[in-house]
């Protein structure tokens, strides 16, 4: 099993109260893809400065796509200056409510009456067929012109459905598959996902995709809605450089619900160690499980991927609240107990290994040898034993528990000799993770502590007023 499958096993599928981690599934499966690719095939002569869009893998022939275009338009009641406007989607899920029709409803009205140049896709399953007539209905309260609005439920092949995505500017979906396909072919993704742990792992990939997050009945207002597409399709000319709680304000907006968050995607250049990330734009006070996946992500990456990411470079000093503070501060001890624990453990494990070495045999040794064994082997059980301990104390470090059993469970070797190598360096690396939480948490500390201004900055507010006195007279 490769380290990867290891990383995936020990936080993903060995906790029953999950801890959250911040590496998306498909950086950890085309990091995989793409080692299995340099063992077998070497390294890719590819341009490496050259940038590669996904658009360049999914292009249609002119001629046949102005074809499939007529066809359409006798199936479907398309048009040629449909193919011409800016398409946005709409994913409607079979068990929407009354409510929740009402509010895509408002929405769809806010976007088709600002945006003329807009037509609207609800797409869906053939079990979604039923919602069309409620939404026609909905929609003819605001007195909107219906020619503006299709629908396609249970009826789109795969290949309308890649065109329509290739021409759209928005998708509008809780449907993890869907995001991944329109992002993979250019198109902006607008999604609700209710939990964090969800959005980094499974989140649209790519970047300037918005995700709301919180709690569903009170965030999805179709007026706060809009005013984050709006932001967001406005990038190009705000470039986000006006923060989103003040357009926010600027459009009417001056309380929004607490629980509220917008995450925007971004691919991490190379040197800072690629990959997507969810940068928060209301920024709030984080929690720690949102500080912790940043260190698991930051010791995953050291383990696996051969680069040392920056400390704490996602961190912003005024999102860290007291709480976290104070129960870092309480985690610090365990900490350098635990790199104490692995320090001994990976010491135990090379005495183990010393002493098979001098063994003439692994099957037949004497006593005493055999019971030097047993005591070492003892020992590291019993250390085994002080990390769960302390895992109990502290939960976040169930995290190292669950990475030493799936590290354990995968030790190459049929002889204690190889074995105990094997362990011996899963121990350092164990205790390298450690060393790494260690300097989160000494960094974060620091963030916050007040810091002394230079002698040479300080202006001397008595001396300044009387040189102004001066020069009055």
């Amino acid at each position: 099993m490769d380290g990867w499958s290891q990383y995936i096993h020990a936080t993903l599928l060995k906790n029953t109260n999950k801890l959250t981690q911040n590496i998306h599934l498909i950086d950890i499966l085309t990091t995989q893809l793409l080692t299995a690719l340099q063992i077998q095939a070497g390294e890719s002569k590819s341009n490496e400065s050259s940038a590669i869009f996904s658009k360049q893998f999914f292009q249609v022939d002119q001629k046949f796509s102005k074809n499939y275009e007529s066809e359409k338009e006798k199936d479907f009641g398309l048009n040629s200056k449909i193919f011409s406007k800016k398409w946005i989607t709409i994913n409607l899920e079979p068990n929407l409510k009354g409510t929740e029709l009402k509010y895509i409803a408002e929405f769809t009205h806010f976007i088709l009456n600002d945006n003329l140049d807009v037509a609207i896709f609800f797409v869906g399953s053939a079990a979604s067929e039923s919602l069309k007539e409620k939404i026609n209905q909905l929609l003819l309260r605001y007195n909107l012109d219906l020619s503006q609005v299709f629908y396609f439920f249970g009826q789109t092949d795969l290949f309308i459905y890649l065109l329509s995505q290739s021409q759209r500017i928005f998708s509008f979906s809780q449907n993890e598959t869907l995001n991944q396909l329109a992002s993979v072919l250019g198109t902006k993704i607008f999604t609700y996902i209710s939990r964090t742990d969800f959005i980094y792992e499974y989140g649209p990939y790519g970047n300037g995709h918005y995700i709301i997050s919180g709690d569903k009945h009170e965030i999805l207002d179709p007026e706060i809605l809009y005013t984050i597409f709006m932001y967001a399709d406005q990038e190009a000319l705000h470039k986000n450089r006006t923060p989103l709680r003040e357009f926010l304000k600027i459009h009417g907006l001056t309380a929004v619900p607490e629980n509220l968050q917008i995450y925007r995607s971004k691919i991490r250049i190379p040197n800072e160690g690629g990959g997507v990330y969810y940068e928060p734009l209301l920024y709030k006070q984080i929690h720690f499980d949102e500080w912790f996946a940043q260190v698991i992500g930051h010791i995953a990456r050291h383990w696996y991927c051969g680069w040392t990411p920056a400390i704490g470079k996602e961190l912003r000093r005024s999102t860290l609240n007291p709480n976290l503070l104070q129960f870092l501060r309480n985690l610090n001890e365990s900490t350098d107990a635990l790199i104490k624990i692995y320090e001994e453990s990976k010491n135990t494990a090379i005495k183990i290994q010393k002493k098979c070495k001098g063994l003439p045999s692994a099957k037949i040794m004497a006593i005493n040898n055999k019971e030097e064994l047993h005591c070492l082997t003892n020992k590291l059980l019993e250390l085994e034993n002080l990390v769960i301990q302390l895992s109990k104390i502290h939960f976040p470090l169930t995290f190292f528990v669950n990475a030493e059993k799936v590290l354990m469970h995968n030790l190459r070797g049929s002889q204690l000799l190889e074995l105990s190598h094997e362990m011996s360096l899963s121990f350092d690396q164990l205790k390298q993770g450690c060393e790494i939480l260690k300097s989160w948490i000494d960094f974060t500390l620091k963030l916050v502590k007040p810091v002394a201004v230079e002698i040479n900055n300080v202006i001397h507010l008595k001396g300044h007023m009387k040189n102004n006195e001066n020069e009055l007279v």
